[in-house]
């Protein structure tokens, strides 16, 4: 046989065995590697703003699986609100606050992970009122409490209150801080919202009953008059049990006994009555006990009756006997009076007799300083000489009396 053609026989199955073998190799290379897991790569929470395009990070395994592909779905967590979410383009964008359970699913074998988003905004979505109680009494003031939703929202403090009248008239005033304070009987219900958003807002109702207030009387009022009496009005509960104290004091703080008092529990009114016509200065001080407690209070009044005025001859210190005043040619000499009510504005007016020209007045502190002339030598007649001086002093305010005194200048030649 032919060398060749056995040799090419003998070589002919290990060629057949390197074709098999090269041909089962490429095969093999090709076949797909399968999902073994997937794991979110984040945070087991997750803080995010709403319209905000957040794209979560995750893992498939292994890496160079065929397919990577997922889907995202999400169901809600916890009781709070379920915030809603949507997936595009490979990102999470959330459209309302709130908790969310979010799921990575791979399609190549259904693995999966999850985690939690919780959705915050600083956009104010929500405002809550409430009040330590919804039953107040005249006079009194409660605080409007606001919480708002979500706790960081902005525009806090663009608050306005706004009031609806649903019982009653005027039955509260509400401060720009929200202080809320009852004025008359009544119901009415107060509304809060952030003037950046009207659409967010929350109301309460508030009552007002009627009672004692702690202020019948406006602190450090003054009343002038020259009536006898005068009346004030109380705020008094139907049928509400108390007692009261009532004393006047005058400017020096001593009690005051010129004056009475009353209370009218029918027709809730505080009276009181000048004994006599005196002016004065007093404070009257009102306290009420009641099963609610003590209310306390005063004002002042200031009461002008007829001017009382007279002339005192000598000085504040000296004797002060009335009678005529001597001056001395050349010399001064002070004539005091008394005026009441003492702290209130005057006008005066001085006349001369007709031999006036020898001497000068001039009032001033309660005194009315008299100067002679010398010139008043040419008037004497003997050694001494009389001079008449009339003063006229009225109040400049109401009751706008008036009071005329004489006084007997006695000048005289000097000892």
């Amino acid at each position: 046989m032919n060398k060749k053609l056995i040799l090419l026989m003998l070589a002919l199955p290990l060629i057949l065995m390197i074709s098999l073998f090269t041909t089962t190799s490429t095969v093999s290379l090709v076949v797909s590697v399968p999902v073994s897991k997937v794991v979110f790569n984040e945070e087991p929470i997750v803080y995010m703003d709403l319209e905000e395009a957040y794209e979560f990070s995750y893992t498939v395994y292994p890496t160079n699986a065929a397919n990577q592909n997922v889907i995202f779905t999400s169901e809600p967590y916890g009781n709070g609100a379920h915030a809603i979410i949507n997936v595009k383009d490979g990102k999470i964008i959330a459209s309302s606050c709130g908790k969310t359970k979010l799921t990575v699913t791979t399609v190549d074998g259904g693995f999966k992970d999850s985690i939690i988003v919780e959705i915050t905004t600083n956009q104010l979505q929500g405002i809550t009122t409430t009040v330590e109680k919804d039953t107040i009494k005249i006079g009194e003031s409660i605080d409007v409490k606001t919480k708002f939703s979500p706790a960081s929202a902005q525009y806090q403090t663009q608050l306005k209150y706004e009031v609806e009248v649903l019982e009653g008239e005027e039955v509260v005033t509400v401060t720009p801080q929200g202080k809320i304070t009852g004025s008359n009987v009544g119901k009415a219900k107060i509304k809060t919202y952030c003037t950046i958003d009207n659409g967010v807002y929350d109301e309460v109702e508030i009552t007002v009953e009627n009672t004692l207030p702690m202020e019948f009387l406006k602190k450090s009022e003054i009343l002038t008059t020259k009536q006898t009496s005068g009346e004030l009005k109380l705020f008094v509960d139907e049928g509400a049990s108390f007692t009261y104290t009532c004393e006047a004091l005058n400017e020096d703080g001593e009690p005051y006994d010129a004056i009475e008092f009353d209370l009218n529990k029918e027709n809730k009114t505080f009276s009181y009555e000048f004994k006599n016509q005196a002016s004065c200065v007093i404070t009257i001080r009102l306290k009420i006990t009641t099963s609610e407690g003590v209310f306390e209070d005063y004002c002042e009044i200031t009461r002008v009756g007829k001017i009382q005025c007279e002339w005192v001859s000598g000085d504040a210190t000296g004797d002060k006997t009335k009678g005529a005043t001597a001056i001395a040619i050349g010399q001064s000499e002070e004539v005091y009076f008394n005026l009441l009510p003492a702290n209130k504005e005057i006008g005066y007016e001085i006349i001369l007799s007709e031999n006036g020209k020898y001497i000068s007045c001039e009032l001033k502190d309660g005194y009315l300083f008299v100067t002679s002339s010398e010139t008043a030598l040419d008037y004497l007649v003997g050694d001494y000489a009389f001079e008449e001086v009339t003063l006229t002093i009225w109040l400049t305010e109401e009751p706008n009396e008036k009071v005329t005194l004489t006084r007997v200048i006695n000048i005289h030649l000097p000892n």
